[in-house]
C-alpha cells in the first residue's frame, strides 16, 4: 500500500509537493492546497490501478480535503526535527474518504484536527476497500462528533488499520463505525469524551498492544445489532460503565488486557452476547460479568477439568490435586484405584451400572430414597395393625378383619373387594336451589364446585368448600383453570387449552425472576387494550408484579381483571 510512515525519502522524486499558501511556490513546492494536489493526480490519471503520493510539507493547513478515487495517498513531511508526536503536517480540517468500489488510502505523518466535523470521515461503500494510517493524530471538538467516523451507506467496507496512531475526541466517542467494516487499532491511543468506541450496524473492532480511554460511558459499545465483534489484546482501556457493552448480542474476546470500570451495576462486561477471554486484570469497582452473558470461553490455561476421549489424547485443561492413594493421573487423566464393582447380583437376575451410575427402583408398595451414601428402602405406607369405627376399635385375629353393617347398610365381600351398599331407606334425592333435583348414584352424590369454587373431602365426615386454590411454584407447568400461582423463581406457566367460560387463573411474582405466563393454543392474553398474539405471552418485570386473568370462550382470551406492576405482552 502507498505511503509509508516514513515517506521523507518521497521529496525527491514526488509530482505532487504541497507548500503552505504562506510560503508558496519553489523549492519543489507545486501546490499550495491539499484538494488541488489530490484533484490534479486524478486528472493525471492516478488511481487504484496507479497509485500516487501527494507529500505535505510541515506547516499548517486549514482546509477540507476529500479523495473519492483510491490510490491517492496522503504523506506529511518535514526538513525540521519533528516535535513531540513525530508530526509537522497539520490539517485543521476534515479529510473525507469516499469509497467508490475496489480502493486503497494512506495517511502518514499527519495531525488532523476536525474543527466542525471529524477528523477522518469514511463514506461510501466496497468491501474490498483498504485504508492504512501511520502515524497520524485524529481528533475532532465538534459537538457530537467522533474523531473517526465510519458512515458507510452501503453498510460494508473493507479493512482500515490504525498504527501508531492517537483517536480523541473532546465531546464524543474516539471511533465510531456504522458499516460492515473491521477497524483494527495497533498500538494506538483512543480517547472518547463519550465511548471510546461505537460500533454500528455490523462493524468489528480489534485494539491490539494499544491504550484507550471512556470519560462519560463505555469502551466498547454494540448498537442495534447482534452480530458485532471486539477483540482486544496485549491492551489497557478504562471506562467509566463497562469496558464492553453487548446489550443487542454480538461476541467479544479479551486476551492479556488491563481493565478499569466504573460500571454502577459491578459488571466490567454487559450484555447477552458472547464472550472469549483470558488473562484479565480488573484495577476498577466493577470486576464481575454479567449473568445474561451468552456463552462464556475461558481461553488458554483454565482452572477446570474438560472431557477428552482416553488418556493420551491431549485434551487437558486447569489444575486439580487429588487423593493418591485413591486416584492416580495418567496422560493428565484421573483414574481410580483397585477394583471397582460394576455388576450387582439380586435375588433374581443381574445389574450393570451404566454410566457409573446404578438405579435402585422400588416395585410395588415399595419406594426407594437416597442421601449421601446411603439408600433407603422403605414401604410406601404404613400397614394398618388397628382400625377405628364410629365407636371402638377393631384388631384383625390371625391376620383377618371382619366388616359388618349396621341399619341400612348390606356388605358384600368378593376376591378383595369390600362392597357395603345402602338398603335404601337412605334418601337418594336432594333438592336444590334451582328447580333441578340431584339424585345418588349407587349411593354416591358428587359435590362440585362452580367457577371460582373448589370441594375437598378430608376422607371422614368433613368437606371443604374452598374458592381459588393458591400453590407456590418453583417449575414451569401447565396449569388448569380457577388456581393461583406464586411464583418463587423463573419460570414459565402455561394456560391450560380447553378452557370453559369464566375460569380464573392469578399470578404473584414472588422475586425479581422472571414470570412468564403463556397463553393456551389458540388463546390469547389481554391486558387492558393490549393483546398478545394466539398462544402469547405475559412477561413480568419485577417483583410482586400480579396478574388476574378470566377466560371468555366466545373469543378464546384470557382477560385481565386485576394487574399489579408492568407485564409484556409478547
Amino acid at each position: 500500500m502507498p505511503g509509508p510512515s516514513n515517506a521523507s525519502n518521497r521529496l525527491g522524486s514526488a509530482s505532487y509537493i504541497v507548500g503552505t499558501p504562506a510560503n508558496g511556490l519553489g523549492n519543489g513546492v507545486n501546490f499550495t492546497s491539499i484538494q488541488a494536489a489530490v484533484n490534479q493526480a486524478v486528472a493525471d490519471g492516478f488511481g487504484p490501478a496507479n497509485p500516487v503520493d501527494v507529500v505535505i510539507r510541515a506547516g499548517v493547513y486549514t482546509e477540507d480535503v476529500t479523495i473519492t478515487d483510491g490510490g491517492i495517498s496522503l504523506v506529511g513531511v518535514s526538513d525540521a526535527p519533528p516535535n513531540l508526536l513525530g508530526q509537522q503536517t497539520f490539517i485543521d480540517g476534515t479529510i473525507s474518504l469516499v469509497i467508490t468500489g475496489i480502493n486503497q488510502f494512506a495517511l502518514s505523518n499527519l495531525f488532523v484536527r476536525g474543527v466542525l466535523g471529524p477528523a477522518l470521515s469514511v463514506t461510501g461503500g466496497g468491501n474490498t476497500c483498504k485504508m492504512s494510517a501511520d502515524n497520524c493524530t485524529f481528533s475532532s471538538s465538534a459537538a457530537a462528533t467522533p474523531g473517526v467516523s465510519f458512515t458507510n451507506a452501503s453498510g460494508t467496507f473493507g479493512l482500515a488499520t490504525f498504527t501508531n496512531c492517537s483517536l480523541t475526541s473532546s465531546l464524543a466517542e474516539a471511533h465510531f463505525s456504522s458499516a460492515r467494516t473491521i477497524s483494527v487499532f495497533f498500538s494506538c491511543n483512543l480517547r472518547g469524551a463519550t465511548n471510546m468506541v461505537t460500533l454500528d450496524g455490523t462493524a468489528r473492532v480489534q485494539l491490539l498492544y494499544s491504550v484507550g480511554s471512556a470519560n462519560a460511558g463505555f469502551g466498547v459499545q454494540f448498537l442495534n445489532a447482534a452480530n458485532q465483534v471486539a477483540a482486544c489484546r496485549f491492551s489497557t482501556i478504562a471506562a467509566t460503565d463497562s469496558i464492553v457493552d453487548m446489550t443487542p448480542g454480538g461476541s467479544s474476546t479479551l486476551e492479556h488486557c488491563t481493565f478499569s470500570s466504573g460500571a454502577l451495576s459491578g459488571f466490567f462486561i454487559t450484555g447477552t452476547g458472547n464472550l472469549v477471554y483470558t488473562d484479565l486484570v480488573n484495577t476498577g469497582l466493577a470486576i464481575d460479568l454479567d449473568p445474561a452473558l451468552g456463552v462464556i470461553t475461558v481461553g488458554d490455561w483454565k482452572p477446570y477439568a474438560e472431557a477428552g476421549a482416553a488418556p493420551g489424547t491431549g485434551v487437558v485443561k486447569g489444575t486439580a490435586c487429588f487423593d493418591s492413594a485413591q486416584f492416580t493421573a495418567v496422560d493428565g487423566f484421573i483414574q481410580a484405584t483397585g477394583a471397582i464393582p460394576i455388576t450387582f447380583t439380586e435375588d433374581t437376575g443381574s445389574a450393570t451400572a451404566s454410566g457409573a451410575n446404578l438405579n435402585i427402583l422400588g416395585g410395588t408398595g415399595i419406594a426407594t430414597t437416597g442421601a449421601g451414601s446411603t439408600v433407603t428402602v422403605a414401604l410406601t405406607g404404613a400397614v394398618a395393625t388397628s382400625y377405628n369405627g364410629d365407636t371402638g376399635t377393631a384388631i384383625p385375629a390371625g391376620n383377618n378383619l371382619q366388616i359388618l353393617t349396621g341399619s341400612h347398610l348390606t356388605s358384600t365381600a368378593s376376591g378383595s373387594q369390600v362392597l357395603i351398599t345402602l338398603d335404601g331407606s337412605v334418601p337418594t334425592d336432594w333438592q336444590m336451589d334451582g328447580a333441578t333435583m340431584a339424585q345418588s348414584v349407587a349411593g354416591l352424590m358428587h359435590l362440585v364446585g362452580g367457577q371460582g369454587i373448589t370441594t375437598t373431602g378430608n376422607g371422614s365426615n368433613t368437606i371443604t368448600i374452598d374458592g381459588v386454590a393458591w400453590t407456590d411454584r418453583a417449575v414451569s407447568t401447565v396449569i388448569a383453570g380457577d388456581v393461583g400461582t406464586f411464583a418463587t423463581a423463573a419460570i414459565t406457566m402455561t394456560l391450560q387449552a380447553g378452557t370453559s367460560q369464566g375460569e380464573t387463573a392469578n399470578f404473584v411474582a414472588t422475586t425479581a425472576a422472571v414470570l412468564v405466563v403463556q397463553a393456551g393454543i389458540g388463546q390469547k392474553i389481554r391486558i387492558g387494550n393490549q393483546v398478545s398474539s394466539s398462544g402469547g405471552t405475559a412477561t413480568s418485570t419485577d417483583v410482586g408484579d400480579a396478574l388476574n386473568l378470566t377466560f371468555q370462550v366466545a373469543t378464546l382470551t384470557w382477560q385481565a381483571n386485576s394487574v399489579i406492576g408492568n407485564w409484556t405482552l409478547a
